[in-house]
């Protein structure tokens, strides 16, 4: 089944415990990180943080009241959909979404069991045209 959920996008210093801020501003709001995925170039780092929808507000409150900048266009709708933890999965789901004309601009492994795997899958504004295609 197919879920929207909400990416926030930030930069922040390339230097020691900016993960730890930002996780205990969340942590302090009480809300859950679904996913995370980081990197840097240079001065400034880059962290993709995923949430479930229905905390996709309060993450950005928390975030921006302790300071974090959020990325110019950082914060989006994205389409979560598990499937077996097997080959050929990402083929089959990206195929259906190819197949519904959706661009997909970003994909990443949101978690993982031994039987499942969940993408989440960055399409812009095509989110609800992924999730119907991923149903």
């Amino acid at each position: 089944m197919a879920k929207l959920a909400t990416e926030i996008t930030l930069t922040a210093p390339n230097r020691p415990g900016q993960l730890a801020a930002i996780g205990k501003a969340l942590a302090d709001a009480g809300v859950n990180i679904a996913a995370i995925s980081a990197n840097a170039a240079g001065r400034d780092g880059t962290i993709r943080l995923l949430f479930a929808n229905e905390d996709g507000a309060a993450a950005r409150r928390a975030l921006e009241a302790a300071g974090h900048r959020i990325a110019r266009s950082g914060i989006r709708k994205v389409v979560t959909v598990s499937g077996a933890h097997r080959p050929g999965t990402l083929a089959r789901l990206a195929g259906r979404l190819a197949k519904a004309k959706v661009n997909v601009d970003s994909v990443y492994l949101a978690g993982q069991t031994r039987k499942r795997v969940t993408l989440a899958f960055g399409v812009g504004k095509d989110a609800a045209k992924a999730k119907r295609a991923l149903a």
